[in-house]
């Protein structure tokens, strides 16, 4: 087990537990992960990458994110946001101490190959080592965003058609 792992969030909390705890409502995202486990890696910029796309999928109509370097991939359901609103987002990047008590384990999800991914459905309070916001705006520049839109869907093959938008920010 790692001695320390990140944690990116929309939101400032004195302590981290699984969506599932807070909200009452299961929510599955990839068929494979859910909101109740809490999710941290051992990467820092994916840390602050799964807390943009946590971010994004509470404040926009998404359908799936995903990133390779400096590429990121969106599936809006409706029109893109904008690159102000973009830079607007909140997210708080924690650093953890990864406790015995905690129970992590490696999640070994093959759907988004992160071989770096920890989850526990434990409320972590003692692992929290520090909090900081992350400034977006800089975060984003030097990274290319493509917004697919949801365009049509063929009703007898059940295949759906993405509009892409690709965006650059500097």
């Amino acid at each position: 087990m790692p001695t320390q792992l990140f944690h990116g969030s929309m939101y400032a909390q004195n302590e981290l537990m699984p969506g599932f705890k807070r909200s009452g409502k299961k929510v599955e995202w990839d068929g494979v992960e859910s909101n109740e486990y809490l999710y941290a890696t051992t990467d820092r910029e994916t840390a602050i990458s799964q807390g943009f796309a946590s971010a994004l999928e509470k404040l926009f109509p998404m359908e799936r994110f995903r990133t390779e370097g400096d590429d990121i991939e969106i599936y809006v359901k409706g029109a893109p946001p904008s690159n102000d609103q973009l830079k607007k987002i909140t997210v708080h990047l924690y650093t953890l101490k990864a406790l015995p008590h905690d129970l992590w384990r490696k999640n070994n999800n093959k759907v988004n190959g992160l071989d770096t991914e920890w989850v526990t459905q434990n409320t972590i309070c003692d692992g929290i080592v520090k909090r900081e916001s992350i400034n977006m705006a800089d975060w984003l520049n030097g990274r290319s965003i493509t917004f697919y839109k949801h365009t049509e869907t063929n009703a007898q093959s059940n295949i759906v058609h993405h509009t892409p938008l690709t965006r650059f920010f500097s």
